[in-house]
């Protein structure tokens, strides 16, 4: 009853941030034109009982060059201490350049450590899944255009509620069929590098199809 209530509280302080919060400031690096695309790669590949590791690759606006070019690789050690409860320690690379129109961004490469706890449960008669992730990071950034070395450290804390939906509840033709969304909230200790408090917000609606119980697919 009191996990639950702590996350209660969390959902409605991330609605309440969300709402004093509508005109954040942008981030470090400009984005001239407002398209772009991301490619993500997920995995979780079991090793021993309750251990697994983590595999994260993303590549951020990568064919668009009115845009930054992003590249993260993350990878994490997780145990699941039961079937609603997990924790992961970890590290990621985040490689970023600005647009090639802009003459006011500036490449920066970024180690990052980062600690997560993940929590799950059903609602509505085992309609809806949803799961609260709540990661720290510890972040060492490197501004690569100077000529001399500046890494820049900063701390940064994470919420993300997420929510899946599978619509074999509406027809069992739709087994393989699924809708997922979530929302994250990034929250700043340190402002060297992306100024407010509150970092950013985001948003995430997608259409899934499950291969197997092991694969699936999404595009939001």
């Amino acid at each position: 009853m009191l996990l639950r209530n702590f996350h209660c509280f969390a959902i409605v302080a991330i609605l309440g941030i969300m709402c004093s919060n509508l005109h954040l400031k942008a981030q470090n690096q400009p984005r001239p034109q407002p398209t772009g695309q991301w490619l993500m790669y997920f995995g979780d590949h079991k090793i021993k009982d309750n251990w697994s590791l983590f595999t994260d690759v993303q590549m951020r606006n990568y064919f668009n060059r009115d845009n930054l070019k992003q590249m993260l690789l993350r990878g994490g050690l997780n145990h699941k201490f039961s079937k609603t409860t997990s924790a992961m320690v970890g590290y990621a690379f985040v490689h970023t350049t600005p647009s090639q129109l802009s003459s006011t961004g500036f490449s920066t490469a970024e180690h990052r450590i980062f600690e997560q706890l993940m929590f799950n449960h059903w609602m509505g008669a085992n309609v809806l899944n949803v799961e609260h992730r709540y990661r720290l990071e510890q972040r060492f950034i490197d501004i690569l255009d100077q000529a001399e070395s500046s890494v820049n450290y900063a701390n940064r804390a994470r919420y993300r509620l997420a929510v899946k939906y599978p619509f074999y509840h509406l027809n069992m033709s739709l087994k393989h069929i699924f809708l997922a969304a979530y929302d994250e909230i990034f929250v700043n200790f340190e402002n060297k590098q992306s100024g407010d408090l509150f970092d950013r917000n985001r948003a995430y609606v997608a259409l899934g199809y499950q291969f197997n119980p092991l694969a699936n697919i999404q595009i939001g």
